[in-house]
């Protein structure tokens, strides 16, 4: 993309130069991709975000409506529970009401949802496919930990594209004193949370679409959360396709990913690294 984000289409395989632990990797697969994709799309319904839902919900709706016709998206609302609301469908009506039929409620299980979209269900579908979550990201009550959602996320072929949105607020309180105008502005968190929690859930957004390849966002409101949204669909629609056998065929081992691009007007954005697994030989019995 241009140093202002804008996807810049027809690039040839020459453009590009893939290395893996520092050692070139020669490019056996090259593509524009056009192909349709699925995306699950996980929405935090937890009791921080009870107070923005319907914005929530409106944003989720015009993400949907901004993917290509036979894109296909899996719905995930998760608060006190993982809620796999709509599996994957490219009917737009049947996602709408699957959005709006998402309930409020109290615990967030991020970690959990997240554990179900990689390990359970897209794992399962072959092609493109991509986890959009949006999230405040905090996480206290999930089974699964923020550990094994990172290393999933490096195993995974999925791109994962975060979107942080605040819950808490900023409260001002403006006071006249002596014909003196005095404002004091004080921030208040949900109960239980305060700065360091907030803190720590960025890096762990940040992580989760970094080792994917994706990307991660911060919205402040609701107008950020559309921005994002529209966005991470141009992200989805527009994208190359690398592939390469590894030169290092030894016991598995993580691996990090480097791709660089011959024009200096451009970067690259690429997953950095996977974890690679030698294929089995296959077992052939004689009758």
């Amino acid at each position: 993309m241009t140093r202002q984000g804008r996807y810049v289409p027809n690039l040839r395989r020459e453009d590009f130069h893939v290395y893996e632990d520092g050692v070139e990797q020669r490019i056996a697969h090259f593509a524009e991709v056009e192909k349709p994709l699925v995306v699950a799309l996980l929405l935090d319904t937890s009791a921080s975000t009870r107070y923005r839902l319907e914005d929530i919900k409106a944003a989720a709706i015009a993400f949907i409506d901004q993917l290509r016709p036979d894109d296909r998206v899996m719905v995930v609302a998760f608060s006190d529970y993982v809620d796999v609301i709509s599996e994957p469908t490219n009917d737009h009506q049947v996602l709408r009401a699957a959005v709006l039929r998402s309930k409020s409620g109290n615990s967030t299980h991020l970690y959990d949802a997240v554990d179900v979209a990689l390990n359970e269900k897209l794992n399962r579908v072959p092609g493109r496919k991509a986890v959009v979550l949006l999230t405040d990201g905090v996480d206290y009550v999930s089974l699964e930990t923020r550990a094994s959602n990172l290393h999933a996320a490096e195993e995974t072929e999925a791109m994962i594209c975060s979107v942080q949105y605040d819950t808490f607020f900023d409260q001002t309180d403006i006071r006249v004193w002596d014909k003196e105008v005095i404002k004091k502005t004080a921030r208040l968190y949900p109960p239980g949370l305060g700065r360091e929690d907030y803190k720590r859930a960025t890096t762990y957004l940040t992580e989760l679409a970094a080792k994917s390849g994706g990307e991660f966002y911060h919205a402040a409101d609701l107008g950020n959360i559309r921005r994002a949204f529209a966005r991470i669909a141009e992200q989805l629609r527009s994208q190359y396709s690398l592939g390469y056998y590894p030169a290092n065929s030894t016991a598995a081992q993580q691996r990090t990913i480097k791709v660089q691009i011959n024009r200096h007007d451009l970067v690259v954005r690429a997953r950095r690294s996977y974890v690679y697994k030698p294929l089995k030989p296959l077992e052939i019995r004689q009758p």
